[in-house]
């Protein structure tokens, strides 16, 4: 009998960021989906770091984390993920991810988006296209239903506190 084939897990780290009523997805290159924008946390980085870092490489975006810190009122609490997914994405190669939300930084023009070549494509979707699952200009790209249900999420938090802040 073969022994089993070991497999590699690797942290990662993404954020749905919000933006008035629109959250942004990229069109990964490779892999032809919508997604948020993420990747593998480094050595000796914090996870929340890992997913702004991620952001601004693959958008050109600077943005804050709106996840909660956990327990609230701690200096030295950490942003609770929203989420934590376990995704094989080969045989064998486990990404565990740690899912946050965020929202564009003080004073960063959220209409000047810069992909790198992760990126075929950056777009804001308002919740009812997510919802539709509206057909997008790339026609063989897909929209995950785990992303939709991570969008719309992370829609209507920033919403709700919107309204409450009012």
């Amino acid at each position: 009998m073969a022994a089993p084939t070991p497999i590699r897990r690797h942290f990662t780290a993404d954020a749905f960021v919000v933006w008035g009523d629109r959250v942004l997805l990229l069109l990964h290159s490779e892999k032809r989906m919508w997604l948020p924008p993420g990747g593998h946390v480094e050595p000796d980085e914090a996870p929340a770091a890992a997913a702004v870092r991620e952001v601004r490489e693959e958008t050109g975006l600077t943005v804050e984390v709106t996840s909660p810190r956990l327990p609230a009122g701690l200096d030295y609490a950490a942003p609770r993920p929203e989420a934590s997914l376990e995704v094989e994405v080969e045989p064998g190669h486990v990404h565990l991810d740690l899912v946050y939300f965020a929202r564009p930084s003080p004073g960063t023009d959220p209409h000047r988006l810069i992909p790198n070549k992760e990126a075929a494509d950056l777009r804001w979707w308002t919740a009812e296209e997510l919802a539709a699952g509206r057909a997008t200009p790339a026609a063989a790209a897909t929209l995950p239903p785990d992303v939709v249900a991570l969008a719309l999420a992370a829609l209507a938090r920033e919403q709700g506190s919107a309204r409450r802040s009012v």
